[in-house]
């Protein structure tokens, strides 16, 4: 008899699920029943709403302080979520460190704090997570990427460098942990304004792809509950961004404040 999947009532760790896409991610797969470990660093308060709006839709939730940038961060994140809430059966990396440089002007020290949380972290978190999943289940990581990764361009350089290599990762990632885990990744287009973006700026880009409009907060909830129940599915980014990946990037556009 094969491995069976995990079941919808469980518990789901999502890091950066204080605010923005975490927080939606996180009512998202409440409302199907899930129970939810809400990671945040800085936003104490807004985590703590987050988890009381989970609450009231009657399943268990719980805030989570942790640096990702710690080296123990992902082993002690994990933990921490399993003497809570209990076994966790899915794990979105969702935090980002999200700043910009360019290729000229990047620094070591900016290039090491993005590797750190956004790529070393969610590996970590990664392997510690399948270490917790019995082997009777089938756990699944998803972590969430970004279209700059199938459409290059200079901004941003450290973050989109980190970004590149958690997508190769997540390949590699699926093939070294299954058939215990499934590793996957989502790739949001401009979904919600960063930085210094006015609105303006923002619905100017979001309007930059060929379908008229990038990717929403729900898209983006949707396709995490699809890849959370694609049973068959491992080592595959889906690309949410209205086709922005298809066009070439327009810097003065895209960041337009």
């Amino acid at each position: 008899m094969g491995k069976k999947q995990t079941s919808k009532k469980g518990c789901i760790l999502i890091t950066g699920a204080a605010k923005r896409l975490g927080r939606a991610i996180a009512l998202g797969l409440a409302s199907d029943g899930w129970d939810i470990g809400v990671h945040f660093n800085q936003s104490k308060k807004d985590a703590q709403t987050t988890v009381d709006e989970i609450r009231a839709l009657g399943v268990k939730a719980q805030a989570i302080f942790c640096d990702l940038s710690s080296p123990n961060a992902g082993r002690l994140l994990i933990d921490e979520c399993v003497n809570t809430l209990g076994p966790v059966h899915c794990l979105v990396n969702n935090a980002s460190l999200f700043t910009f440089d360019t290729a000229k002007n990047f620094t070591s020290e900016s290039l090491h704090q993005n590797l750190s949380v956004n790529l070393v972290s969610p590996l970590v978190l990664a392997k510690t997570f399948a270490d917790q999943i019995p082997d009777t289940e089938v756990g699944c990581v998803i972590n969430l990427l970004d279209q700059k990764v199938f459409n290059l361009n200079a901004d941003f350089f450290s973050y989109t460098v980190s970004k590149v290599a958690l997508e190769g990762a997540t390949r590699l990632m699926a093939l070294a942990l299954a058939p215990k885990v499934r590793v996957c990744g989502l790739a949001p287009g401009i979904t919600l304004p960063s930085g210094p973006q006015t609105n303006e700026g923002f619905m100017s880009a979001h309007k930059m792809a060929p379908l008229g409009k990038s990717s929403t907060p729900e898209d983006i909830v949707g396709g995490v509950k699809y890849l959370i129940g694609a049973s068959s599915l491992t080592g595959t980014t889906i690309i949410l961004d209205g086709g922005q990946h298809l066009w070439p990037s327009k810097r003065d556009v895209q960041f337009e404040v």
